[in-house]
């Protein structure tokens, strides 16, 4: 056993966003956080890395945790982003350095006893490869060409990788990853989850990412009105289980309800009665009808729901566009759209997809002067980039 939480209240800001969770977490296994946005996953995450109280892990197990926002100062390099999420790592690596150097010649047996123990512990975590490490998964997704010395002003895609790179090299057996596969591209995705198969600890992750979670999961974490419940399997799995216990809550609330109408009318009928058996049952009548009305009560620290968005009406041309181009990037995109229209861009990190919606919002200007973009009247846009 890596990690054990019982009953645990996972709250934010005074109001319980998760009841009584427990969750135990072994070698080998993945577990997908799923649920609403708001329903608690990122809170859960961050309250497991401060070591709550009711998380408890076993002697000597790591953990390293990559947030769903990387916000680096200026001038750090992609590098030194992966060797801090390594931090464990390297203080270890500091705290060698420096029983070496203070070691003296007639040193104590228990003195060399503690330094070879750190070196061990050292060696067997992966730290005199570190850099190795890191250079190799560098080169593995794409990164080698970064030099020591890029600052993070580089790609949204590359930060995130520079970060779970230091997380899988930094030898700790729990990785708490919340939304790792933000602004990743297909072919990272898949590469990030072959490597997190071959991890040998065990991962909790949050994601919205369905093929993501699919590859990966061992289990799912399925949080859901203030309830989390654990299941085997991945998305879909975990998906007709949830849709399997929906039905069957919204029958049992059918029921409850019915039998709430029938308690009603036997609480006014015995009322009629005058005789002290009628109002024992009157009474018992009425305390099964208070039970179920709370029951059928909202809980009021349940998550918010998000509303069901409605569909828009298909056809009619919202905009057309021509001759979008960006220098290095993109030539000559034309296109329209149409009311109704989904469109999804893909493509590797750093080949114009930002680009592309700031030229389309207008936030940035075509570099070939005969770009024109033509708006239907009345239609508005909301731009929301990828650091919002």
């Amino acid at each position: 056993m890596l990690l054990e939480i019982h009953a645990f209240d996972v709250m934010r800001e005074q109001r319980t966003l998760i009841r009584q969770l427990s969750l135990q977490l072994r070698r080998g296994e993945r577990v997908a956080l799923l649920g609403a946005n708001g329903s608690g996953k990122s809170t859960l995450l961050a309250h497991i890395a401060r070591g709550a109280p009711e998380v408890r892990r076993a002697p000597g197990i790591w953990l390293t945790q990559v947030p769903q926002r990387l916000q680096p100062e200026p001038g750090v390099s992609l590098r030194a982003l992966a060797r801090r999420a390594a931090a464990s790592l390297e203080a270890l690596g500091v705290e060698l350095a420096t029983e070496s150097a203070a070691l003296r010649s007639d040193a104590s047996e228990a003195e060399l006893q503690r330094l070879g123990e750190l070196q061990s512990l050292f060696e067997a975590r992966g730290g005199f490869e570190l850099d190795a490490r890191i250079d190799a998964r560098f080169e593995r997704f794409g990164l080698g060409s970064v030099a020591e010395g890029d600052s993070v002003k580089a790609a949204a895609g590359a930060l995130q990788l520079a970060a779970l790179i230091g997380a899988l090299c930094s030898g700790a057996e729990l990785l708490l990853l919340d939304e790792p596969t933000n602004h990743l591209d297909l072919q990272s995705r898949t590469l990030l989850a072959a490597q997190l198969q071959r991890h040998q600890g065990a991962v909790l992750f949050a994601s919205h990412d369905r093929e993501f979670i699919e590859r990966l999961a061992t289990h799912t974490l399925w949080i859901d009105q203030g309830r989390a419940t654990l299941r085997a399997g991945g998305y879909q799995r975990a998906r007709s289980a949830q849709q399997e216990q929906v039905v069957r809550s919204e029958r049992a609330e059918r029921e409850r309800r019915k039998r709430l109408r029938e308690l009603d009318d036997m609480v006014a009928t015995l009322r009629s009665f005058g005789h002290a058996r009628a109002q024992v049952r009157r009474q018992r009548a009425e305390r099964e009808r208070d039970a179920l009305q709370r029951a059928l009560e909202p809980q009021a620290d349940a998550p918010n729901m998000p509303w069901q968005l409605q569909a828009a009406t298909a056809g009619g041309e919202l905009a057309r566009f021509t001759h979008l181009s960006a220098f290095g990037l993109i030539e000559e995109a034309s296109f329209t759209l149409r009311r109704g229209d989904k469109v999804a861009l893909v493509g590797p990190s750093g080949c114009g997809k930002s680009t592309l919606l700031e030229l389309i919002a207008g936030s940035r200007a075509s570099d070939d002067p005969r770009a024109s973009s033509e708006w239907r009247a009345g239609v508005s846009l909301h731009h929301i980039d990828q650091h919002r």
